[in-house]
């Protein structure tokens, strides 16, 4: 009994010591490079008003450029990067271009490049996200060159950089990672694309064709947000390859067709996006409704109308906002539906009513 108390005590002296141990090396740790953080600290604030004074084309800073070229020491070279980053993300046009030469020319870039190829993971992945804030176009192949790093993370950073440096030769790479990335990351993914605009649209016209389903599924939910305004855009080879995926197995793929197809104005496909008011896939009649209020096309206003009885909430309330778009054209077929048996067809054209009335209200309001 005592022997069992005693390897209790000496048990709990143990864990006791552990703990202690623990808190005194967090803490001496800090105390430690507490000397370091208050030094950055302080020359970074004297590099905020350096690069101030930089950016202020009435001085000739021909000697503080040179200063700053030669900085050595690693802390001061890290706090003035620091700094340069913040400058080159508020600013624009030729002061925006110069501070990012500085920057390369500090030869900040190159090393961060050089720590892209480190063994040290969280090195790679810092290294990838400093330089596609840097703006450098030096950074663009490696930053490529990482979309193929054995860690997901640093190839979904690279990808960032790439796309806040706008590099139209990296669009194939990023949608290759579709394939590669779980589920839950593809919307980061796709969020790039749809940052590159119109400027995404042929690659991925391209990646529609895929047999990966989540390739397939990721690119056209990009594209379902792309707003496509270029008159000179040829429209044709994504049209049928829109329409082809109204015929594709995954739901999903479908709806975000429907919508993609409405979104480069395919008047003449209204029939087939009618079709899909009827699939059997909810989201994908949710999303034909959507596509029709894009279109406006008054062909589909009886179709529409239908659909405010369907049994998905989701649905008959996009009809109903799909309505809202054709205003003066639906007024009597809604009055009409007032004395619908259903319920929720007499509530819906009760709202859409409403809200066109007050529509013409506020423009009234507007003209007085």
């Amino acid at each position: 009994m005592n022997m069992d108390i005693n390897i209790i005590i000496i048990a709990n002296y143990i864990l006791l010591g552990l703990i202690a141990f623990i808190i005194i090396f967090i803490f001496s740790r800090r105390i430690l490079f507490f000397p370091f953080q208050l030094w950055f600290f302080h020359r970074k604030e004297y590099y905020k008003d350096i690069a101030k004074y930089l950016i202020d084309e009435n001085h000739d800073n021909s000697r503080l450029i040179k200063f700053l070229l030669n900085i050595k020491n690693p802390i001061n070279k890290l706090a003035l990067g620091e700094v340069l980053l913040e400058k080159i993300d508020t600013l624009n046009g030729d002061k925006k271009k110069f501070l990012i030469q500085l920057y390369e020319k500090s030869g900040i870039v190159d090393w961060r490049i050089r720590q892209l190829e480190s063994v040290n993971t969280w090195k790679r992945r810092i290294a990838a996200d400093i330089l596609g804030k840097s703006y450098s176009r030096k950074a663009v192949t490696p930053l490529i060159i990482s979309l193929r790093d054995k860690d997901e993370d640093v190839r979904l950073i690279a990808a960032k950089a790439l796309g806040k440096l706008k590099v139209k030769g990296a669009i194939e790479y990023i949608i290759s990672l579709f394939k590669d990335f779980p589920e839950e990351k593809c919307p980061i993914v796709a969020d790039i694309l749809i940052d590159y605009g119109e400027e995404a649209v042929p690659s991925i016209t391209k990646a529609l064709d895929s047999i990966d389903l989540k390739t397939r599924f990721w690119s056209v939910r990009a594209l379902s947000e792309i707003n496509i305004i270029n008159e000179k855009f040829n429209y044709k080879t994504l049209e049928e390859k829109l329409l082809e995926l109204l015929e594709d197995e995954d739901d999903r793929v479908r709806a975000y067709g429907v919508v993609s197809l409405a979104k480069i104005g395919s008047q003449d496909k209204v029939g087939s996006i009618l079709k899909l008011l009827k699939d059997r896939s909810e989201i994908v009649r949710s999303k034909a409704a959507i596509a029709l209020g894009i279109l406006r096309n008054s062909e589909a206003i009886e179709t529409l109308i239908e659909s405010l009885s369907d049994r998905c909430w989701d649905v008959n309330y996009a009809s109903s906002k799909a309505l809202m778009e054709f205003s003066g054209q639906v007024e009597d077929r809604l009055k009409e539906n007032l004395k619908n048996p259903k319920n929720i067809v007499r509530k819906r054209c009760k709202e859409i009513l409403e809200e066109i009335l007050l529509q013409k209200k506020l423009g009234e309001d507007d003209l007085a």
